[in-house]
């Protein structure tokens, strides 16, 4: 039994969802990676600007709902996850050029993924386009019959005087 459809609507629906599906994926993963990218960046300046003062004052969250004044103090100390539930303890210095590494480690995934969103949108404009030149329409199929060949006629009979 062949697993491929017969009717050619069918298949390039197949194909637009199929090719919709994995595009809308790798839109995520791009949204994912972008945000880690931002992220690492944002922290970098943060880390950077820490040492700046010896202590900052801040909102403390209390709870879900409350908030009291409070500062930071030893900004210049700071717990980096190292990988596996490892922590090292650094200086702001050392943590916002490790924060940079990460996001210089993020940037090239950032780009091949776009690369692949990029590709998988061309595919399915060319699909789309394939189907509005072939005319193929949801619920519609091609009618096909065995082409017989008269000339081949073993009925002589009629020709034959009885």
């Amino acid at each position: 039994m062949d697993p491929s459809p017969r009717n050619p609507a069918d298949a390039l629906l197949r194909m637009l969802e199929t090719t919709a599906r994995q595009r809308s994926l790798r839109r995520a993963d791009l949204e994912r990676l972008q945000k880690n990218a931002d992220e690492y960046e944002e922290l970098q300046a943060t880390l950077e600007a820490l040492p700046a003062k010896v202590e900052h004052k801040i909102l403390v969250p209390f709870g879900k709902l409350a908030f009291f004044p409070g500062s930071l103090r030893h900004t210049n100390e700071i717990m980096v996850l190292l990988g596996d539930n490892y922590f090292a303890q650094r200086s702001a210095q050392q943590a916002a050029a490790i924060a940079s590494r990460r996001a210089e480690y993020v940037r090239p995934q950032v780009a091949v993924a776009q690369a692949e969103v990029n590709q998988l949108s061309a595919q399915l404009k060319q699909i789309r386009a394939y189907g509005e030149a072939q005319d193929v329409q949801p619920g519609t199929f091609e009618i096909r019959e065995p082409y017989e060949d008269d000339d081949d006629d073993d009925d002589d009979d009629d020709d034959t005087p009885a």
